[in-house]
């Protein structure tokens, strides 16, 4: 059988997927597979395990049991933080620090391994957070006091699900800390990578060092926002984070360093390897680093025995090992890029080179050629990955890695040069990062150069199953190297050019839809709307503070989700900081047709920078107010309720600015939908005399559900069938309302809250609507 080790792979994370998509009770989970053994061992004996139905009961085996890893990894043992009965409450916990970090905001984490919870026994990792205070030295023992809960799921489209990257870290909860106290110093793998932090750290700007520390250790996060974007967008991404790469980076300068000072070749060999080893530990076993050392180390041990490691069957290899221990990183973004992207290396690779290297010609210029295949054969197989998950592909990404991949090759070589130097003399460990100085600047300028080129990256829409069918089925018939039978390789390409062809049909033939998402922002408001003719609006943005801006964690990530390059409108409902802070984010990145506001003006920071961002920008503003409309939808009618003109003299809203909120009715077909800002009973009052034409099906209710907002008339006026409030999870106003929540059950409407559902979603198609929740 040809690659036995990745069809295994193949067969064991199908197995996993499964076993995460439809979940099974855990004696079936045992059962199959013991069932499946009986019959293979039945079929072995009697000496047909060599022909298609063996072939077939083998892989059936290899499913079951990734099944049955994956289902038996979600069972934690009594003990276990994350079977406590403690969450909710105030807890003293004592544990060792495995990493610590300041966050951008200057928040404290750390990621803590719990030996005892309230005077007893447990076990499991736990990530401390505190809004103050120095992190504790890594491998240290901690006594720590604060609040126990559990991480949440992700809460909007296009977000990250907090809860399952953390659990894939073996992360089980989060400690909101009032006091922290280090109790012992450290040792052990965290202090080393503690130490190796501070060796590059030594004399460098904060900017270098956290650069110096991505490509290292992994540490992205110490990197400005502005840069990982820079890098995103030119890309270059896969250079911050440690991956096979650098892992390669670092296996080339441990075996030419060991070569150089005379080791012989066999145990220049084993050295690689055990420091291979270590470095995955000391980066804590991230699964792209994982894989690079399986791979390497089959490989140095396929030069000692002289024979070629075929690259996709170690891959199986690599993958194999990996989710045998940590089947969850199948999940994990990371696993499937780096595993894509070698993947596409060792398809392409060969047959692209041979083109490049007839049109590039002689040493140097085959040496870029054979770097331009690399990064074209990477970026084919992660594309689809990279689509999926960031909504974003680089079109630059191939030219820029010619420049980038070497300067990122001297600079982990001279990090290391740093690392090893330190101990024995820092006035050469700063020598080297002296010149890693000069290597960074020009990584930086390059990545900033290239991120502002247009059409450097293209925003593009989550890709269904259809299309990711499609490609993989197309693009894997196009490669010798998969070692198909011609007839086979020709139903592979038929499949997936008519999974294409379906994807393309069912765009083109998809009747327009009015859709709605109301995106958890916090305490705030984001309202997104999607046309039937594929235009976009938002209205209002969330909060903007140090510690959260609800444009850079929702809305950009939502963006990106949904494919959007362009908002076509923009509404800011009145100049509240919760209404308009995360509009800043939006209008820095993303391209909008129309800032559309009411008269009235606010005073502080957040109002003036949104103000100067559209003159900057060049986005025309239309001030809006009560009998004004919206046109060029697609067909819906959205009207101008409030504010009206005598609640607003020069700019000064007379009544507060709460009571010149920007008030609109969103109708198309027999779907409506009233959008009232923070309007308060006063502004309601004024609402009331357009009679019938504010009813509405659904209602966003004002200020939060606060009791100034909402009264019984209004209420009662509009008589929604759905009533979604916009409000933060523990908020210190109290908000919504229980007066106000008694008011709705009155009149019998359904409550939905984002605090307690996420993002509510609405889609209204062909007269009909429905309506969903993230949690």
């Amino acid at each position: 059988m040809g690659r036995p080790a990745l069809r295994t792979a193949l067969a064991f994370s199908a197995g996993i997927w499964l076993a995460h998509r439809f979940p099974l009770p855990l004696p079936l989970l045992f059962g199959l597979p013991l069932c499946l053994l009986v019959l293979c061992c039945i079929l072995w004996k009697k000496g047909r395990s060599e022909g298609t139905l063996g072939a077939l009961f083998f892989q059936a085996l290899f499913i079951s049991a990734g099944a049955l890893r994956y289902g038996t990894a979600d069972v934690l043992p009594s003990g276990h933080i994350g079977t406590s009965p403690f969450f909710g409450r105030r807890v003293a916990l004592k544990g060792r620090v495995t990493e610590s970090y300041r966050t951008e905001s200057s928040r404290m984490r750390a990621v803590v391994e719990v030996e005892e919870l309230e005077g007893g026994k447990a076990e499991g990792k736990i990530l401390v957070s505190m809004p103050r205070g120095s992190p504790p030295p890594p491998g240290s023992e901690v006594e720590v006091y604060g609040r126990l809960r559990r991480p949440g799921p992700a809460r909007n489209p296009g977000a990250p699900d907090g809860r399952a990257l953390l659990e894939r870290r073996g992360i089980y909860a989060l400690l909101y800390a009032d006091r922290l106290r280090v109790a012992s110093r450290g040792s052990g793998i965290p202090a080393i990578r503690a130490f190796v932090r501070r060796a590059l750290e030594l004399d460098l700007p904060s900017l270098h060092a956290g650069v110096l520390k991505g490509l290292i250790l992994g540490e992205r996060r110490e990197a400005p926002r502005w840069l990982q974007d820079a890098f995103a967008r030119s890309g270059t991404a896969h250079i911050l984070a440690v991956s096979g790469l650098h892992t390669g980076f670092i296996a080339a300068f441990l075996f030419f360093l060991f070569g150089f000072i005379g080791v012989p070749r066999r145990v220049t060999v084993g050295l690689t390897i055990v420091l291979l080893v270590l470095y995955a530990f000391l980066v804590d076993l991230r699964p792209s680093v994982v894989r690079a050392v399986v791979l390497a180390s089959l490989i140095l041990m396929g030069i000692l025995l002289e024979r070629d490691l075929d690259l996709l069957n170690g891959l199986g290899a690599a993958a194999l090992v990996l989710l045998a221990f940590r089947p969850r990183d199948l999940l994990d973004v990371s696993f499937q890029l780096s595993f894509a992207a070698v993947a596409g290396i060792a398809l392409f690779y060969s047959p692209l080179y041979v083109v490049f290297s007839k049109i590039l010609r002689g040493k140097l210029l085959g040496k870029v050629a054979a770097l331009m295949a690399v990064s074209i054969c990477a970026q084919v197989g992660a594309a689809p990955i990279v689509a999926y998950h960031f909504g974003r592909l680089s079109l630059i990404g191939p030219l820029t890695n010619l420049l980038a991949v070497p300067m990122a090759g001297w600079i982990v070589a001279l990090g290391l040069l740093t690392a090893i130097s330190y101990p024995l003399w820092a006035a050469l460990a700063s020598a080297w990062n002296g010149a890693n100085y000069l290597l960074i600047s020009g990584l930086v300028a390059l990545a900033r150069w290239a991120s502002h080129i247009p059409f450097a990256s293209v925003n593009l829409p989550r890709p269904p199953p259809p299309l990711l069918l499609g490609y993989t089925g197309v693009i894997l018939s196009l490669s010798s190297d998969t070692r198909w039978r011609p007839n086979f390789r020709k139903i592979v390409l038929f499949l997936g050019l008519a999974f294409l062809n379906f994807w393309a049909w069912g765009q083109a033939l998809r009747p327009g839809e009015l859709e709605v998402t109301f995106l958890d922002v916090g305490q705030g408001d984001a309202v997104f709307l999607s046309f039937p003719n594929r235009r976009t609006m938002l209205v209002d943005g969330g909060p903007r503070s140090p510690g959260y801006d609800a444009g850079e964690r929702v809305l950009l990530p939502f963006l990106r989700y949904r494919g959007v390059s362009r908002l076509d409108l923009v509404v800011a409902t009145h100049p509240d900081n919760d209404h308009i802070g995360g509009l800043l984010s939006v209008l820095e990145r993303v391209p909008v047709g129309y800032l559309i506001e009411g008269d009235a003006q606010g005073g502080g920071w957040t109002y003036r920078r949104l103000r100067g961002l559209a003159r900057e920008k060049g986005i025309p503003r239309i001030e809006v107010e009560a009998g004004d409309s919206l046109v060029g939808l697609g067909g819906v009618g959205i009207l101008v309720l409030g504010p009206p003109k005598a609640f607003v003299r020069e700019g000064d809203a007379i009544f507060g600015a709460n009571n010149a909120s920007v008030v609109l009715r969103v109708t198309y077909g027999e779907f409506s939908l009233l959008l009232t800002g923070d309007a308060e009973r006063l502004e309601e009052s004024y609402l009331l005399r357009w009679g019938e034409r504010i009813r509405a099906k659904v209602l966003k209710l004002g200020h939060h559900g606060a009791p100034s907002s909402s009264s019984p008339p209004f209420l009662e006026a509009v008589y929604p069938e759905v009533a979604v409030i916009s409000v933060g999870t523990y908020n210190p106003f109290g908000h919504p309302s229980p007066e106000v929540l008694d008011r709705l059950r009155t009149i019998g409407s359904r409550v939905l809250r984002t605090d307690r559902m996420g993002a509510v979603l609405f889609r209204v198609r062909q007269g009909r609507w429905r309506v969903c929740t993230m949690l």
